[in-house]
């Protein structure tokens, strides 16, 4: 059933149980959406997602059709109504019906931050990076080649040979002390990534947006993947080119940084 779990949903503010869920309701046209990740029963970074979500519809031609208290009072809802202590929920705008509810998750075993992952390079562009929508193509394409070399995900690189980000995550790479991550205007504005580049100005790092060749991947120290479930997790191996990421400082620095912070936004979340 789609990927819905919990006992209940919201539809245009109305609460139902989940058997009467309608995957139709939010599959028409091309669907906007966050998931936000829920820690100790509190949204992280709500604010930027809702404003993300805000930006998405904008782009899109659209708007959310209630008001962002409102909005917030539904998020409430939805958490209490599914006792969501720890997890992931979805907001889906779809040809003006506002839809939450709560996603199966997955996170990151532990131990693949000690050990970093696989990944593998996939030639392929979103429509419009800058909008967060549903496009089920795309995705379709890539999860295939994800399991056919049994990667955690793939690094996109567009038709000029630039790394972008990933199939459902944005990308950093690291040299020496410097960040580097693609242009915002080639990617999704991720709500992590935003926070990554905050936190390693913050610890002292040089971070540069700017194109990257795929070719220049073997140049670099290190890579990870940032997003709502992986936070910030080390790359192993990007096709046979192999990393020490999970053991530069770099990376390791920020992980810890922006655990902290994601804990300390969690707490500033209010129906109020």
């Amino acid at each position: 059933m789609y990927d819905i779990e919990g006992k209940y949903f919201l539809i245009n503010g109305e609460v139902r149980p989940i058997e009467e869920f309608d995957p139709k309701l939010v599959t028409r046209g091309r669907p906007l959406y966050e998931v936000i990740r829920v820690m100790d029963g509190k949204p992280l970074f709500y604010r930027e997602h809702v404003a993300r979500l805000h930006n998405s519809a904008m782009l899109a031609g659209t708007a959310i059709p209630v008001a962002d208290d409102e909005l917030r009072r539904q998020t409430g809802r939805v958490l209490q109504l599914n006792g969501i202590e720890t997890g992931n929920f979805k907001i889906i705008l779809s040809e003006g019906n506002l839809c939450l509810f709560k996603v199966r998750h997955k996170y990151p075993d532990p131990t693949m931050y000690e050990t970093g992952v696989d990944t593998i390079l996939y030639h392929g562009e979103r429509k419009n990076p800058n909008i967060k929508a549903i496009d089920n193509v795309f995705r379709a394409g890539a999860n295939e080649k994800m399991m056919e070399k049994n990667a955690y995900e793939a690094i996109l690189v567009d038709k000029h040979g630039f790394v972008t980000e990933g199939s459902r995550s944005n990308i950093f790479m690291v040299m020496g002390e410097t960040v580097i991550t693609s242009p915002v205007e080639d990617v999704l504005p991720g709500i992590t990534r935003e926070k990554i580049i905050e936190i390693s100005k913050k610890l002292g790092f040089k971070v540069l947006e700017k194109k990257v060749s795929w070719l220049e991947l073997e140049a670099m120290d290190g890579l990870f993947i940032s997003g709502t479930s992986p936070e910030v997790l080390p790359i192993r191996k990007v096709d046979d080119l192999g990393f020490d990421s999970q053991d530069n400082q770099v990376i390791k620095s920020i992980l810890s940084a922006y655990r902290q912070l994601a804990a300390e936004d969690a707490e500033k979340f209010s129906v109020q």
